[in-house]
Formats: C-alpha cells, structure tokens, sequence
C-alpha cells in the first residue's frame, strides 16, 4: 500500500502513527505528496490534491485520515481503536469520504457575489 502525505499535515500524521501503532511499516509506503504545485504528478493520483490519501494493495484510493486510520485498524481484524461494526462496508465508506472531499472543494472554489 502506499500513503500519500505532507509532514506538515495533521491529518497525515494521524494515518502514519496508525500505521505505527498497528506494526504496519512493512505493508505502508509512505510517499511525501507534492502538492499546491502546478502540474505536481500527485494530481494524477489524487486530482483533489489532499492529504492523507491510501493506495491499497488492490489500487483503490481513499481520502480522509479518518477512514484512513479505520481500514489501517481493521486490516489485522483486530480493531483496537475503531468500531469494527460501523466500517464494514469499505467501498461505501470510500465514496462517501470522496463525495465530501469534492462537496467542499466545489463549495469553496465557487465565485463569491
């Protein structure tokens, strides 16, 4: 897998102590991301440009540090710091964090009056 941060972002850092809490290290890559650069490459991999973003094994994306760190908790099946019965169903989980990250940014690039 491979999880797409800055060190700068809050957010990332919540994915990469899950992925130290968890012993995951040999199964994450942790990638620096590029962003707020025109034409970073990273926009090929995730077009909203947020951090944190997950390649799985499978290569589907997530966004969202709190999904995230749900399906790095759960990847054991034994779930220690989120509820196992309300992340069950991945690809739900996975539009409805993608339909957020693209709600705001539709809300905050529209023109002001």
């Amino acid at each position: 897998m491979k999880l797409y941060v800055t060190f700068t972002s809050p957010y990332a850092r919540l994915t990469r102590i899950m992925v130290l809490e968890k012993a995951l290290e040999d199964r994450v890559e942790i990638i620096e991301a590029k962003t707020r650069i025109p034409r970073s490459p990273y926009y090929q991999i995730n077009p909203s440009g947020r951090v944190p973003y997950l390649v799985d094994d499978a290569g589907i994306g997530m966004e969202d540090s709190q999904l995230i760190c749900a399906y790095l908790d759960s990847l054991d099946r034994k779930p220690r710091f989120h509820d196992p019965l309300r992340t069950s169903d991945w690809n739900y989980l996975r539009l409805e964090f993608a339909a957020r990250s693209r709600k705001k940014i539709c809300a905050t690039s529209r023109p002001r009056a």
